[in-house]
């Protein structure tokens, strides 16, 4: 390492350098996404506080990527929350990337049963 080599400060790291980041890996996704089918993956768990965190995956048969995540301390995890997310995060596959998701893979929680067992009666094309 060259001691003279200046470390960018906090605030180009965490703006600056963190967007071009953020670019490319969101341009990686859509290149390995784009007009192929995809599989979307939903897993919730909770903190020790017991608020709910909901996360996305995509896998396209090769790769597995990391779509979003959502952290609530406000909202009740039930049905129609997981839905509402799932719904929007296929939407955000379709139109932002492109992709067209033609399954879900969900944990074994209730809510996600649920709509796993009856994904057309909660308006989902799978």
């Amino acid at each position: 390492m060259n001691p003279a080599y200046k470390i960018p400060s906090h605030e180009i790291f965490g703006t600056t350098i963190l967007d071009e980041v953020y670019l490319d890996t969101k341009q990686v996704l859509k290149s390995e996404v784009e007009r192929r089918k995809v599989t979307i993956m939903q897993d919730d768990w909770s903190t020790n506080q017991n608020d709910p965190i909901i996360c996305h995956s995509l896998t396209n048969g090769t790769n597995s990527y990391f779509l979003d995540g959502t952290a609530s301390k406000t909202t009740r995890k039930d049905t129609d929350y997981c839905l509402d997310l799932l719904q929007k995060s296929i939407h955000n596959v379709e139109t932002e990337f492109e992709g067209s998701v033609i399954a879900c893979v969900t944990d074994n929680g209730n809510e996600e049963q649920i709509i796993a067992n009856q994904p057309r009666n909660f308006g989902l094309r799978m």
